[in-house]
């Protein structure tokens, strides 16, 4: 590779995009030769730090992978490093892409070294409505104070800044070095941000507390209280978001049952997830479902107190959350947590539960090479055999499922499971067998001219 000549190219090369390269040292350990070599670079130059300040659009601009090297280096050896920052500032507010890392690095040691001055970087940064948005970069790496993270949410209280910054400090160690006290005022302001607030605090607690049980069990009562203020449909994260929701609820039940807090927590969630078209359902099951596992004696009768009050858009989103995706498979559902006999039991204090359900269960599977109605599936067959909207809900719910090639093997399936009910002592089960192997044949016959067209290379259906 060519050595690059002018300054220009050698910060270009050296310590904005150096190529990426890694050797292995006597110990197996690897080597960032890139960091090796802007670390030299840094320390020839210091001997004409003017080449830095005459370029320092080059690196304030787009892509830095070094930068911060240079910076650091820089700031711990120059006595002027405040003409530096300065003069940085004002680039910033004029340049397309500006990248502020170089400034960032600075300022974290003029942070240890002139805190007064730093401070007056930090107001000239939140008074310039082009540095402002830089503000939250400036405070993550140095170790903010509680006083200063105030700072980035008064900026966000006057629509200055966006909430979702605030999620930087949720990552790594950046908050570690706070008190108890300091975490529990901050998580009080986000949670008064509304929005992402609370997921948000729940983001930072998880960290704050992470592989240490004694800040945990101190701010419990506040992790609760973050828990239950959470709005699903706010969530810009949803991944990182509700697994850590699942692990503060798993941890709050390492320390004690809260049936109060399981009780509100699980009536928030079905309130949200079938009140609103909110694309976080899928994630929301996950936790329903270590709940209803761990908790179901609690959580299954709020769930049937909401099934009363639904709409008909709301009881397909339920189904949605707690069904299956198929009646033939092992897939995810809620409903097989709960025993057979619960279900009945529930079931039989709301026949509108027991519709919902039908819906919801998984109905036939395969024993000994023989397809069948599930457990669940024939105990409400059974015991809502005359109920006609109970036996309308077990086939809707069978005949929804998707298929690759032919369907002709699917509804035999069903038709084995039907034929089995034939012999059933209730005659309204009996005739609603016959109802439904009738219609099977047709579609079985019908399906099976579709396949035989589609042989001949008729695709029409």
């Amino acid at each position: 590779m060519l050595t690059p000549e002018s300054i220009q190219e050698q910060l270009k090369f050296i310590i904005s995009i150096p190529p990426y390269e890694h050797e292995k040292d006597a110990e197996g350990s690897y080597i960032d030769i890139a960091q090796q070599n802007a670390e030299v670079f840094t320390s020839k130059i210091l001997q004409t730090p003017d080449d830095i300040m005459e370029n320092l659009s080059i690196l304030l601009t787009g892509e830095q992978r070094q930068v911060r090297i240079l910076g650091r280096i820089f700031a711990e050896n120059i006595s002027n490093v405040t003409d530096y920052i300065e003069n940085g500032l004002s680039i910033l507010t004029t340049i397309e892409y500006p990248n502020p890392e170089l400034i960032v690095a600075m300022m974290d040691i003029l942070k240890k070294k002139d805190k007064n001055t730093w401070d007056i970087f930090i107001r000239q940064v939140i008074q310039d409505e082009k540095l402002v948005k830089f503000l939250p970069r400036f405070l993550q790496s140095s170790k903010p104070s509680v006083d200063e993270l105030q700072l980035v949410i008064d900026q966000i209280k006057k629509h200055h800044l966006d909430i979702t910054v605030l999620r930087h400090f949720g990552s790594g160690m950046s908050l570690h070095h706070l008190s108890l006290k300091d975490i529990e005022h901050l998580v009080s302001e986000l949670l008064n941000l509304k929005e992402e607030g609370a997921w948000i605090a729940l983001d930072i607690l998880s960290m704050y507390t992470h592989s240490s049980k004694e800040k945990f069990i101190y701010l419990v009562e506040v992790v609760k209280q973050v828990i239950l203020a959470i709005e699903f449909e706010t969530t810009n994260n949803q991944v990182m978001d509700f697994y850590y929701l699942e692990q503060a609820i798993k941890q709050i039940d390492t320390l004690e049952t809260d049936q109060k807090f399981i009780t509100t927590l699980s009536g928030n969630i079905f309130l949200q997830a079938f009140s609103r078209d909110i694309e976080s359902r899928g994630s929301i099951k996950k936790v329903v479902h270590y709940l209803i596992k761990k908790h179901g004696d609690i959580v299954w009768p709020i769930l049937f107190q909401h099934i009363e009050k639904l709409t008909p858009i709301q009881e397909f989103r339920m189904e949605q959350m707690i069904g299956h995706s198929s009646n033939t498979d092992n897939n995810f559902a809620l409903v097989n947590d709960i025993p057979d006999n619960k279900v009945i039991e529930l079931c039989k204090q709301s026949k509108k539960a027991a519709r919902t359900l039908a819906k919801s269960i998984k109905v036939i599977t395969e024993v000994e090479s023989e397809w069948k109605f599930t457990s669940i599936a024939m105990k409400m067959i059974d015991e809502f055999g005359s109920e006609e909207m109970v036996l309308s809900a077990i086939s809707s719910n069978l005949y929804s499922f998707s298929w690759v090639g032919s369907a002709v093997p699917y509804y035999l399936r069903q038709k084995s499971a039907f034929t089995n009910l034939l012999s059933h002592t209730n005659k309204n089960i009996r005739d609603w067998a016959q109802n439904e192997l009738a219609y099977l044949e047709k579609r079985i016959k019908s399906e099976q001219q579709s396949d035989e067209e589609h042989d001949f290379g008729i695709y029409d259906r």
